[in-house]
């Protein structure tokens, strides 16, 4: 057997086990003196799952922390077996996380799984994104006086809906005292998540608000944004909303006929 035929045999092994190709590549090793070709390739099996494992923990810290390490492997396990690591970073593991939970059966103990795990991977994105500022509030503020403008959310920003209260739930991993644990969490959130400086922000938004920052998501004029703007949405939302817009940096205004204002990058 060829050295590249040997080695993409032998990495196919150390993520998925299968027993007739595992037969035949132990027929290619010698045992070593301290361990046999089974037990050597066991070895990296076994490091393997443990560091998938691991990769999944740092990123789904709030699961693991709510359901236990116990539940946490025996889920992490199944996960492996059917998503075995695509990228030589393991940062990168675990995107299907949130979909693959949504079909496991220990979500009908934890009810929350799913939407938890979507939250935890955009907390992930959002942090590892180049962070990007819009217009300032005193800017913003002038805009809002000519409704021609056109502007558009950073993509630094995640816009986002929940059947439960997941940023409680993602706070009680660092809540050392165990109190308040016990709490309704079957209530819908409405978040903008945003990257702040080297930290990543959540706002909850009432529902109408959040139907508001969805057109922004896209490129929108302001007398569009107002228009489309929920029938039931108070002044105060309105107001309290573009405050955040504003103090964020959110916004970036688009060129319509003239300069506009470049989007600026933090390095």
């Amino acid at each position: 057997m060829k050295q590249k035929d040997f080695n993409l045999k032998f990495a196919n092994l150390v993520r998925t086990p299968n027993s007739l190709e595992q037969v035949e590549l132990l027929a290619q090793i010698k045992d070593g003196a301290k361990l046999s070709a089974l037990q050597a390739l066991e070895v990296y099996q076994e490091d393997y799952q443990a560091r998938l494992t691991e990769a999944l923990k740092n990123t789904y810290r709030a699961i693991n922390y709510l359901i236990g390490d116990e539940d946490f492997f025996g889920i992490a396990s199944d996960y492996i077996k059917i998503h075995p690591s695509c990228s030589s970073d393991l940062d990168d593991y675990g995107n299907d996380f949130s979909h693959f939970l949504t079909t496991h059966p220990l979500k009908e103990d934890y009810l929350f799984l799913s939407e938890l795990a979507d939250f935890e991977w955009n907390f992930r994105e959002v942090f590892h994104l180049e962070q990007v500022l819009g217009v300032d509030s005193l800017l913003l503020m002038e805009m809002l006086k000519g409704e021609e403008f056109k502007v558009q959310l950073v993509n630094s920003a995640r816009v986002l809906s929940y059947n439960c209260l997941v940023s409680s739930l993602y706070a009680l991993k660092d809540n050392e005292s165990n109190e308040d644990d016990d709490f309704d969490f079957q209530i819908p959130q409405y978040l903008l998540m945003i990257k702040n400086d080297f930290m990543v922000k959540t706002h909850v938004l009432s529902k109408s608000q959040w139907e508001m920052v969805k057109i922004l998501v896209t490129p929108n004029s302001l007398l569009k944004i107002f228009k489309n703007a929920p029938t039931n949405i108070t002044p105060e939302e309105i107001q309290s909303l573009f405050q955040i817009l504003g103090t964020d940096r959110l916004l970036l205004k688009l060129n319509l006929s003239g300069p506009g204002v470049k989007n600026i990058r933090m390095k």
